[in-house]
């Protein structure tokens, strides 16, 4: 019987302000590891520019073009250190990959096609998405971003 090894990351938070060689290091060491599958509990991308939380530092230097950039830079370096290994990705969004969304919805809806989740390219890096809050089946055990629960038989984050 074969076992399957499965690389889980819990929130990376790819910020404009922080190393992206972290993301190398961490694919580099899912190859090395000879995973099957990699899977994040959400959290890929920061979003500093759009949360409600923002420091005085970030309200200063607040730019949606530098998040992004720092969320499509992580998912390329990622891939750089996995070299093609594995293929199967996944991620749980989380509450800050949702940003984008939450911003157009509270601040201005005629945003809905210029900021989006996804403007960091899960997709066309080969990552299969689950929405925020969804428990998803990850090699066995149920995972999700939000709301542990302990002994309720729910996902714990």
């Amino acid at each position: 019987m074969k076992t399957t090894t499965t690389v889980v990351i819990g929130d990376p938070h790819a910020h404009p302000r922080y190393d992206n060689k972290r993301f190398y290091h961490l694919g580099k060491a899912v190859r090395v590891l000879e995973a099957d599958r990699v899977h994040c509990v959400g959290d890929w991308t920061d979003w500093p520019s759009l949360s409600a939380h923002k420091t005085e530092r970030e309200m200063r230097e607040a730019h949606y073009l530098k998040d992004l950039n720092a969320g499509k830079n992580a998912l390329g370096m990622f891939d750089e250190g996995l070299e093609g290994h594995p293929d199967r990705k996944t991620i749980t969004l989380g509450n800050h990959d949702m940003y984008p969304d939450r911003y157009v919805a509270k601040n201005d809806p005629m945003l809905e096609w210029v900021i989006d989740w996804d403007d960091v390219l899960f997709r066309e890096h080969r990552w299969r998405t689950s929405p925020f809050k969804e428990e998803t089946i990850v090699s066995g055990f149920v995972c999700s971003h939000y709301f542990p629960s302990g002994d309720m038989g729910r996902a714990q984050g």
